[in-house]
């Protein structure tokens, strides 16, 4: 039974086989199905028959027995199924797939502050929903804020990105308001405005950043963007700001023609004069008369010397005010530096006793001579200009001035002036022409005064001016005070006026000959000084009007602190404007030895073709004092310099020195018509020309002046 069950099994298996029923060869594998997900793993279907799976990453061949791999961003896959067995065929590539992820960004909203108000992460291509509470923006004084939405798209988002609350804004009415500032651009630049009653303090915005003020001013850059607004204090609420307004400067300093070393160099005289910019170099020669031993001991010889060197070239430290060097770099803004040296004493067998002014000139041929001997240095050192003269030759004799021991020789004094002797002129070989005369002692109690400093400068500054060809501005005759009295070529006190520093090109003035507005700052400390004329020419020989705002501060300070001397004026304590007259015109001649200056060759030009005198003086034509007046007899009430003072009773011939009720304030205003007595032709000036401008001191501080020009018919 056994064998037979195997039998038969046999042939039905047989059977089987040759009925159509046969094994598969070489079939064909099934190709993978890939998919990618969002984290980049690739998988595919199980292929039925497959010994294992080559596929291939961005066209490189890999093989896995798995139906999985983890693909890098980017990557492309395609997978094929492989068998061992000879009655199978590979199966086709599957189609590429690249995996690439699904981008997702970060918005952030954010409040008008900068504030986080929400964050939110958006799908690439979708748009941004804002879930957080409505922004807000607080109101201010001139308005309240609403929402109305966001800076930037947020409809469809490819980026990172931040956004910004957006607010309307809506005017706010409130019946405690100030006023909004009038403001005015000043054409000079400055801003101003009028002031907005109760209006604690005014905020203004300058290129968006802001600041705050008491003043009615503030001093801007051309280009500036500026807006200004009045400051409430309870119950006042601010105003509202103003239109931002773009300053232009439309008037800026001119620079007149010529200075007072032109007139020295074109003089009718052959002067000379140390040029007032730069570095200059100053010859300073102590001189010992064969009688100075009657006054000052030989013991104090190197001391008096020392104290020449503070006097001159020291520091403040040095004098305890100022030194001639330190004095005039104030002065001029930095614009001249003075140096020099203080010799050794030369001796003469002189006596200061009987010194004539005809000895004094001996005096510096000889002490300058002497000073050329023994100097081991470049003697040009001391001829900046290379005119072939020293520039400053000053001798200090040893002996007291006149007035400090009762003599009666006055030329024991300090004064300038000149050899006029052209045999001296040599740019290889500078010799001297304009020289200062002074003693010793008045850089101590007995001739200046040192009850508040240590060495007293005053009278050799004085005769510096002159060195650079400044005149005296007080009355040789003693009958009128027309400049005040308070200005260092008057009476030896406070700062240089206007006009002189205009003379020295220290300043340059704002010429006006129309209507505007001009803001300007102390005149010590800024050099703003405005010029008003109908018709101004350009040049600083001419007449017109300065005006500047006078302070008790820098080098007005000390001599409004301190009286100089029982006959010197003490300056005003106040702050204020001064008003200054100037006529400076000239007097020419083609031929200096035989032809006399007339009214009729009057000119406000420098040139090479003439010779020029000051047609005008200080001093008027009293009896002994003609040769001190102007040449041209039709001037000789004519002042070259005269302060106009606020007070309308006052004329041309007003004594009385400089004092804080002379000052223009605010709310004051000038005419030429309202203050005509000041002026020798009546209501004219004394070229003849009308005047025809009101000037306004519309607001008149410590700090600064606003002043409103009107130009009439």
């Amino acid at each position: 039974m056994k064998i037979r069950s195997i039998f038969i099994s046999f042939v039905f298996l047989f059977i089987i086989f040759i009925s159509g029923c046969s094994f598969p060869v070489n079939s064909t594998l099934k190709t993978p199905i890939v998919s990618i997900d969002e984290n980049g793993k690739a998988t595919w279907s199980e292929v039925l028959n497959a010994s294992y799976y080559t596929y291939k990453v961005n066209d490189i061949l890999y093989q896995t027995e798995d139906t999985f791999v983890f693909l890098e961003e980017g990557d492309t896959i395609t997978v094929l199924a492989v068998s061992i067995d000879e009655n199978y065929k590979n199966s086709k590539w599957s189609k590429p797939l690249t995996y690439l992820k699904e981008e997702s960004f970060i918005v952030t909203f954010k409040n008008y502050d900068g504030a986080v108000l929400y964050t939110t992460v958006v799908k690439e291509g979708e748009a941004a929903i804002y879930e957080g509470v409505v922004p807000v923006k607080p109101s201010d004084n001139e308005y309240e804020y609403l929402f109305s939405g966001w800076d930037k798209k947020i409809s469809t988002i490819t980026c990172d990105l931040e956004v910004t609350a957006v607010f309307t804004k809506k005017e706010l009415e409130l019946s405690n308001r100030l006023d909004i500032p009038n403001i005015t651009i000043n054409e000079n630049g400055a801003l101003s405005w009028e002031k907005v009653e109760n209006a604690d303090g005014y905020a203004y915005i300058i290129n968006d950043v802001e600041y705050t003020t008491n003043d009615l001013f503030i001093f801007v850059e051309d280009g500036d963007k500026v807006s200004v607004k009045a400051i409430g204090d309870e119950p006042y609420e601010d105003s509202k700001w103003t239109d931002t307004v773009e300053i232009e400067v439309t008037i800026k300093g001119t620079n007149l023609r010529y200075n007072a070393k032109d007139l020295m160099d074109y003089n009718v005289y052959a002067v000379s004069a140390m040029p007032s910019t730069g570095k200059q170099n100053v010859l300073i020669i102590p001189v010992w008369f064969s009688d100075s031993n009657k006054y000052i001991s030989s013991s104090k010889k190197t001391e008096i010397r020392n104290d020449l060197n503070k006097a001159f070239f020291g520091t403040t430290e040095d004098t305890g005010w100022h030194s001639v060097k330190s004095y005039f770099y104030e002065d001029s803004y930095g614009k001249l530096e003075i140096d020099g040296i203080v010799t050794d004493w030369y001796e003469t067998a002189m006596t200061g006793k009987n010194i004539t002014a005809t000895g004094v000139d001996l005096l510096v041929y000889n002490s300058v001579e002497w000073f050329k001997d023994n100097y081991s240095g470049d003697i040009r050192e001391f001829d900046k200009d290379a005119n072939g003269y020293i520039d400053a030759v000053c001798l200090i004799y040893g002996y007291p001035n006149c007035d400090t021991i009762g003599s009666s020789n006055d030329n024991l004094w300090a004064y300038c002036y000149w050899l006029q002797d052209e045999n001296e002129k040599n740019v290889y070989n500078p010799g001297p022409n304009n020289y200062l005369f002074a003693s010793y002692d008045f850089m101590y109690s007995e001739g200046g005064n040192t009850d508040n400093c240590l060495l007293d400068a005053h009278t050799y500054i004085h005769e510096m001016g002159h060195m650079m060809g400044l005149d005296d501005y007080y009355d040789y005759s003693d009958k009128s005070n027309p400049a005040g009295g308070f200005s260092m070529q008057d009476f030896n006190v406070g700062g240089h006026d206007p006009y002189s520093k205009i003379s020295l090109d220290w300043v340059d003035p704002y010429v006006v000959n129309d209507s505007c507005m001009l803001t300007i700052k102390p005149f010590e400390s800024s050099g703003d000084v405005i010029l008003i004329a109908s018709n101004p020419s350009g040049s600083t020989f001419d007449e017109y009007l300065l005006i500047e705002l006078y302070t008790p501060t820098g080098l007005n300070e000390f001599d409004t602190i301190h009286q100089y001397g029982s006959n010197w004026p003490v300056g005003p304590t106040g702050y204020g404007i001064r008003i200054w007259h100037v006529d400076s015109r000239l007097g020419y001649v083609s031929d200096a030895n035989n032809e006399e200056f007339t009214d009729q060759k009057i000119t406000t030009e420098i040139s090479n073709r003439y010779y020029y005198i000051n047609a005008t003086t200080n001093t008027y034509p009293a009896s002994g004092y003609t040769d001190y007046c102007s040449e041209i007899k039709s001037f000789r009430y004519y002042n070259t310099l005269q302060l106009i003072r606020n007070n309308e009773s006052y004329d041309f011939m007003e004594y009385t020195n400089l004092s804080n009720k002379d000052l223009f304030q605010s709310g004051d205003v000038f005419t030429l018509n309202k203050f005509n007595k000041q002026f020798v032709k009546t209501g004219e000036f004394n070229n003849g020309s009308s005047f025809n401008f009101t000037i306004t001191f519309v607001n008149v501080t410590s700090e600064a002046a606003t002043i409103k020009i009107e130009k009439t018919k």
